[in-house]
């Protein structure tokens, strides 16, 4: 049974990266129950980040704040800081699309903190990058354009980063 539990998340994954976005939701549902039966607590909380991503591009957004909430509540009990920061970092986006610039930040602030609690082997340049491209977006969008600046100039930073690694792996 403990193997039901990954082997729906994964399905749902795959149908994720495939856009069968339908049947996420039958198998993300099908492995909740066996994930939380095993304590298999980053991956509930990752199966609840990925439904409110499908749920943000059906355009069901308070589906979708219900899903990351539900998500953040996992991993702030289990202390899953990596799945944290991406999903503070997923609803940081929501609310800047929304135009909600002050929630944006605060969630945003918090993604980057998180991540930088994240032990350095496992850090994700490209999500850190994503941090600082959005912060940037939101404090100019809010008129902070000084703060904007800092975040570029720290996305620049964090690119080239990405780039000599992945001309070193060229």
């Amino acid at each position: 049974a403990r193997l039901l539990g990954f082997s729906h998340y994964y399905k749902g994954r795959t149908y994720y990266l495939s856009n069968e976005t339908g049947k996420v939701f039958e198998e993300i549902g099908e492995a909740l129950g066996y994930l939380e039966q095993f304590g298999q607590w980053e991956l509930v909380a990752a199966a609840y980040n990925l439904m409110a991503i499908v749920s943000v591009g059906k355009g069901n957004l308070s589906f979708a704040i219900e899903y990351y909430l539900a998500g953040l509540k996992y991993c702030k009990k289990y202390e899953l800081i990596e799945v944290e920061s991406r999903i503070e970092s997923n609803l940081g986006s929501l609310y800047m699309e929304c135009g909600q610039y002050s929630d944006a930040r605060d969630y945003l602030e918090q993604a980057h903190l998180d991540y930088k609690r994240v032990p350095e082997e496992e850090r994700s340049l490209a999500s850190l990058t994503a941090i600082y491209n959005n912060l940037a977006l939101c404090y100019m969008k809010s008129g902070s354009l000084e703060k904007a600046e800092e975040y570029i100039a720290n996305w620049r930073q964090s690119a080239k980063r990405i780039l000599r690694r992945w001309i070193t792996f060229m």
